[in-house]
């Protein structure tokens, strides 16, 4: 929908659980709704942009490194690569149970720890899904992928789901 949101973190997505009985069969699953898109930008193009102010908008966990390392200059040029990152860091928080850097507050601490290599630990036994996580938290934005890959992965990765034998492995339920 070319909008970028340049704040997620989990206190901007609602879940709730739904659950209806079909045929004697109980049906489980979730409606997603992101919120809070008042940092957001519409039709955002690829042109860098000034700012005017220089408020950095979101968690210092969830942002992309380029958006800690140049406040917001390399956040307009890539609003939506930065939104992949913080994506990646949503699904460490919802894997591990924990905030991205939780015990730092710093940016030039937390921009360190990232260019060093560092990123929230994932559970070893989900390769697929730590994979597109690990792709999507890359360093470099441009070698991140863009949503709709995300969301193909996602639906493939969902249908393993069906797969009871995989979601017991990899500890999701």
């Amino acid at each position: 929908m070319h909008i970028a949101h340049r704040g997620l973190k989990p206190e901007n997505i609602l879940v709730n659980m739904v659950e209806s009985k079909i045929m004697n069969k109980i049906d489980r699953h979730a409606i997603v709704k992101v919120i809070d898109f008042g940092v957001s930008k519409i039709e955002v193009g690829r042109n860098p942009k000034a700012i005017e102010n220089n408020y950095i908008y979101g968690s210092l966990g969830y942002m992309a490194p380029e958006a800690l390392k140049n406040k917001f200059q390399t956040m307009i040029m890539c609003p939506f690569e930065a939104d992949v990152y913080s994506f990646a860091m949503i699904c460490s928080k919802i894997l591990s149970k924990e905030d991205p850097f939780n015990d730092v507050h710093d940016i030039k601490r937390i921009l360190e720890r990232i260019e060093k290599g560092e990123r929230p630990k994932l559970p070893s036994n989900c390769d697929d899904l730590n994979e597109l996580i690990q792709e999507c938290w890359r360093l470099n934005p441009l070698h991140r992928p863009n949503f709709a890959n995300i969301c193909e992965r996602l639906e493939l990765l969902q249908k393993k789901l069906f797969d009871w034998n995989w979601c017991r492995k990899c500890s999701i339920f």
